[in-house]
């Protein structure tokens, strides 16, 4: 991340476009074309800002313009939210998933399978998950009898 202010330092709204900067001025001029948005703050005011020489925007003729894509404003909207309480919560259940599938895949070599049909696939891919399931029993039976 580079030393200063950037896009996810300003509020955006649903469609992209900066609400406020940090310091809680809204642009006067907003235009988009082809993906890519401009948001004018005027002069007046960011030439007194004293963030000024950590924020983005750089200062054209009439307004102190903020360019960017609407690519980066999905991205800092999304890492934003990855940020939220909400979103920790929802995806803190994916991580014990991935280490089931993790070891299901690297215990019985699920993924290079030796059948073909569907039938005989799922067959297979059960056996291989209750074997897991024998191992992973087993590991708990032995942590409870040396205890």
């Amino acid at each position: 991340k580079k030393e200063g202010l950037n896009l996810s330092d300003f509020e955006l709204l649903e469609n992209g476009q900066v609400e406020r900067c940090p310091q809680g001025h809204s642009p006067v001029v907003r235009k988009q074309k082809k993906g890519r948005i401009t948001q004018g703050f005027s002069l007046d005011t960011c030439c007194c800002c004293l963030r000024l020489n950590d924020c983005p925007v750089k200062p054209g003729k009439t307004h102190y313009y903020l360019r960017y894509t609407m690519k980066s404003a999905r991205i800092t909207k999304r890492r934003a939210y990855e940020q939220t309480d909400e979103f920790k919560e929802r995806y803190r259940w994916r991580a014990g998933v991935e280490a089931t599938m993790s070891e299901y895949d690297r215990r019985t070599g699920v993924k290079q399978l030796r059948f073909r049909g569907i039938k005989a696939v799922r067959f297979a891919a059960v056996l291989k998950a209750i074997g897991v399931n024998i191992f992973r029993a087993t590991a708990v039976r032995k942590a409870a009898c040396c205890v």
